[in-house]
């Protein structure tokens, strides 16, 4: 492809064409009203547009010009990124690299839009997650290459990104969603990192400047503080009886043990160790990892008979090493377990809606209703502290009291 106005002609104006052709092509592109220059260096085609109209005084300055590349080049003084400087900084790079030297791209030069093309290339190839793919994608397009893609990386600061943080707008015209603002900001500061990251620049973090004037502000809305309901047992029940068979267990296991989906979806044979339950392995987003979200995270958990009935009944039909899956056979995955069969259990159970992380508070409040010491509590959930159960699960505890037995019931009077 032809790039417009990336040389200066100037001085090549006025000289007269030579007889016999030195090297390379001087032509205009079909459909093209503009002069270019084509040649070949080191078995790559170059082609770039002169941005003169086709006449014949332009044609001889466009053959002074590419003659004097091919003199060069046969010398040896040729350097691309010297004579055509309004390239493509990775190419300049790419090139300078097979002259044999370094190009170093500045971050002057090189512009967010260029370095994105590049980026979401290899990120595309490498991310596991077609969730996470298609949602990088859609906010480099809708959002990032629009306000960014042709401004060079110094040329963006904190002012730059506050004031693309106030522009932006949805479809309809209202506001962007804090919780899809800040996604849009996580995409562009994983691009942000990996150019200053992989180029060694050292740029000051544009998003520090916002996330200080966000706190006086308020740029970016407040997260919703809606928090996790629980369940009562007659509702709980009227859950599982709802719920898909296939999903039934891990449903339980997470009433039954505070476990978390991405601990759900990691929990594998090897790591039911008899008496206990031993909690060190999570997949997230398709990933696994052994390394939890805090240290307090690994954790064991003794089994009682309603534990081992509901990991007996996953371990027999699980055909890999991991107990709890999707009806599919992929790991377990919060996202689909909350759209399909958690959602369509809630309607049939004619329950309002709440989340699946409602689950580990449900089990949190309970606990506390049959006798549960808080510091127990703190180790069975991976808590740091107790400020978690007195500050947040406490106030679940009201209204629980005349459901003590039947909760008590369900969980076992080995759970206390």
């Amino acid at each position: 492809m032809a790039h417009a106005q990336v040389i200066d002609l100037t001085r090549f104006m006025g000289k007269k064409k030579p007889q016999n052709r030195l090297f390379g092509t001087v032509r205009c592109r079909p459909g093209s009203t503009k002069i270019s220059v084509r040649f070949t260096y080191f078995g790559r085609v170059v082609e770039f547009s002169t941005g003169l109209d086709n006449t014949k005084e332009n044609l001889a300055t466009a053959r002074a010009f590419l003659d004097e590349v091919g003199q060069g080049i046969r010398d040896g003084t040729f350097r691309f990124a010297e004579v055509f400087p309004g390239a493509g900084e990775e190419l300049k790079a790419s090139i300078a690299q097979l002259e044999g030297w370094e190009y170093s791209l500045d971050p002057h030069n090189v512009r967010f839009g260029e370095y994105l093309a590049t980026w979401l290339t290899r990120f595309q190839a490498t991310e596991p997650s077609a969730n996470k793919r298609r949602d990088y994608s859609r906010h480099v397009s809708a959002y990032l290459r629009p306000y960014f893609g042709t401004m060079p990386f110094s040329g963006i600061n904190g002012v730059t990104v506050k004031e693309f943080v106030l522009q932006l707008r949805s479809r309809s015209g209202k506001p962007l969603a804090g919780s899809t603002l800040r996604n849009v900001l996580t995409v562009f500061r994983a691009i942000w990192d990996d150019a200053c990251e992989e180029y060694g620049w050292d740029l000051a973090d544009p998003l520090e400047y916002v996330k200080r004037k966000n706190r006086k502000n308020q740029i970016i809305p407040r997260k919703k503080g809606s928090s996790p309901e629980t369940f009562r047992p007659d509702e709980y029940q009227a859950l599982l009886a709802a719920m898909e068979p296939y999903y039934r267990p891990a449903t339980e296991m997470m009433v039954l043990t505070g476990m978390i989906a991405s601990e759900i979806a990691g929990f594998r044979r090897g790591d039911d160790a008899g008496d206990r339950l031993v909690i060190q392995n999570s997949i997230v987003r398709g990933l696994e990892k052994t390394a939890l979200k805090t240290d307090y995270r690994r954790r064991e958990i003794p089994v009682t008979a309603a534990i081992r009935r509901v990991v007996a009944e996953a371990a027999a039909r699980a055909e890999g090493n991991y107990l709890f899956t999707m009806a599919s056979g992929i790991p377990f995955e919060e996202g689909n377990y909350r759209k399909h069969p958690w959602t369509r259990a809630l309607k049939r159970a004619g329950l309002p809606y709440r989340k699946p992380y409602s689950l580990r508070h449900t089990f949190a409040a309970w606990s506390l209703i049959v006798g549960v010491h808080p510091e127990r509590l703190v180790r069975l959930m991976g808590h740091g502290s107790k400020q978690m159960v007195y500050e947040v699960y406490g106030k679940y505890v009201e209204g629980l009291d005349v459901d003590r037995e039947r909760i008590g019931d369900y969980l076992g009077a080995d759970f206390c």
